[in-house]
């Protein structure tokens, strides 16, 4: 198998590129079919499509048929508020318990920018074992670099406990832990999860172990929006500042 890593940022501004539409489209159809086995009346797509930033991995082994196998998105703030929205995770906290909505105040104080990271899909075809990729840590590799890479320091959402999906995060940094409430649209147990202090040597092992893959990560900025560094320039500078050096393949 082969495989590609994309980020595809702000769709919304970049209407007329035919990668960005064709990229965000996959997106789309792709999240909406991943509910249909789970929820078959959830609507997925919603603003945030349009002006958030999507961190995508395809199976490109059929080069003219790339398929979509993950995704994972994320909203700033400050961009939502811009188009007058909440996030999705903002509009949730009115209908929470007030320890819950205790917690994310105590958390929004401490973060000038938050980082709203939801919207994930998988397809459950393309598991460690079938496909040799951790793909929950290739995904949230792009996330948080990229939130750093912004300036920012955090990630919130919330994760469906049915399947024990905050199990997947629990590397990435320091969270509260026990934030359950009832989601009001899915109707299942959700944990409301609050990033920050980002692992950073968990992310260096991701990245030793997937340096190649995360080498060649495809990016899509809007030209006015168009990171200073490439994503590789960034983690290996960053690491090389706050750990043993640069990233090598040694490790892999």
């Amino acid at each position: 198998m082969k495989f590609r890593l994309v980020i595809l940022d702000y769709p919304k501004e970049q209407l007329d590129r035919p990668v960005a539409q064709k990229i965000l489209s996959d997106t789309v159809f792709a999240k909406q079919k991943n509910f249909l086995r789970t929820e078959p009346n959830y609507v997925v797509t919603d603003k945030h499509d349009m002006i958030g930033t999507h961190y995508l991995i395809y199976d490109t082994t059929e080069f003219l048929d790339p398929k979509l196998i993950f995704a994972i998105r994320t909203t700033f703030l400050s961009r939502a508020e811009k188009h007058r929205l909440d996030t999705p995770l903002l509009g949730l906290i009115p209908r929470m318990e007030e320890s819950l909505q205790n917690s994310f105040n105590s958390f929004r104080k401490r973060h000038t920018e938050l980082v709203d990271c939801n919207a994930w899909f998988v397809d459950v075809n393309y598991s460690k074992k079938n496909s040799g990729l951790n793909l929950s840590d290739l995904g949230y590799f792009m996330v948080c670099m990229n939130v750093l890479r912004s300036g920012c320091d955090n990630i919130v959402g919330c994760t469906n406990e049915t399947y024990n999906a905050s199990r997947w995060l629990e590397k990435l940094g320091d969270s509260e832990k026990g934030l359950i409430f009832e989601h009001p649209v899915i109707k299942t147990p959700h944990m409301m999860l609050m990033v920050e202090n980002f692992n950073l040597q968990h992310f260096y092992q991701v990245y030793q172990t997937y340096k190649e893959l995360l080498d060649d990560t495809y990016e899509i900025f809007p030209e006015s929006g168009r990171p200073a560094q490439s994503l590789t320039a960034f983690v290996n500078e960053l690491f090389a500042r706050h750990l043993k050096g640069p990233a090598t393949s040694d490790a892999a």
